[in-house]
């Protein structure tokens, strides 16, 4: 499907990891995995092995929700 393929391949990095998607065994479930910067500091080849989730994205048809500890993941957007 071609929306699993992209989310896939989704990467980026935020102060504190470098994230990528993980999909579950569940078709809809997607988990955000990080791998802490300051344990990790250089980007490795097999970089996935000392991810750790940190949120979950449901996905089905076009609707999305992410859930997670909070204090997460901050994307960017204002917290107030």
């Amino acid at each position: 499907m071609f929306r699993d393929l992209r989310m896939a391949s989704f990467r980026w990095e935020t102060a504190e990891h470098r994230c990528h998607l993980a999909k579950s065994p569940e078709p809809n479930v997607w988990s955000v995995m990080g791998v802490n910067k300051k344990d990790h500091p250089e980007l490795l080849l097999h970089d996935d092995a000392y991810a750790t989730p940190l949120d979950f994205i449901i996905v089905y048809v076009d609707d999305i929700l992410c859930t997670g500890p909070s204090g997460g993941i901050n994307l960017g957007k204002d917290q107030n």
